[in-house]
């Protein structure tokens, strides 16, 4: 394997699951080169996350107002914490919901 030697468990990971898809805020250990071999591509969350969203925009919402009651927070509460790692995913949502 090509990737990075300390994330190299990941990608073994992944190809003996039969997953198609590595999500990774840490990009740069995991490059395309690396991959394609195994048939493997790796995201950022904020794109997949992103994605989910245009393909399910109910769900994700949802999602979203049950992780805020489980914290006793509100949902832009939560968006607004998760846009320190996420920032156009959560932005484009409190957008969308009208809580900006």
């Amino acid at each position: 394997m090509e990737n990075d030697e300390k994330d190299r468990h990941v990608l073994a990971a992944a190809i003996i699951g039969g997953c198609s898809l590595i999500l990774t805020f840490n990009l740069k250990h995991f490059p395309e080169s690396a991959l394609k071999d195994y048939s493997v591509e790796a995201r950022h969350p904020q794109d997949y996350l992103q994605v989910l969203y245009e393909l399910e925009r109910e769900r994700v919402v949802s999602c979203l107002g049950e992780i805020a009651g489980r914290k006793k927070k509100e949902t832009q509460d939560v968006l607004i914490e998760l846009g320190k790692a996420l920032p156009k995913f959560s932005q484009r949502l409190l957008d969308d919901l009208g809580m900006t």
